[in-house]
């Protein structure tokens, strides 16, 4: 035989947290704070995954009305990792005084 052949595999993982980037979020909250997140990779290092694995970071595109955040995901070495949705609302913060 010439070599094994390594299975790709697709599974997503739920309520992975949402991370906002430090700076623009002031007066803002996001409008949901876990996603799932989609990963592709050898079934060896996708089976192996769990949250705690995986990084989701949101990153501000716009304010006011319409205002959301981009969201990208870091994953091990070898994984493909995709956050859905891959876009989160942004809220304004209603704070107390």
């Amino acid at each position: 035989m010439a070599g094994e052949v390594t299975a790709i595999v697709e599974r997503s993982i739920d309520a992975v947290p949402i991370a906002a980037t430090a700076s623009g979020f002031a007066g803002f909250q996001l409008a949901q704070e876990r996603v799932s997140v989609s990963v592709r990779g050898p079934e060896s290092k996708v089976n192996t995954l769990t949250r705690d694995s995986l990084r989701v970071v949101a990153h501000l595109v716009g304010t006011g009305t319409g205002g959301y955040a981009r969201l990208t995901v870091t994953a091990p070495p070898g994984i493909v990792a995709r956050a859905r949705p891959d876009s989160v609302i942004l809220k304004r913060r209603v704070g107390r005084g």
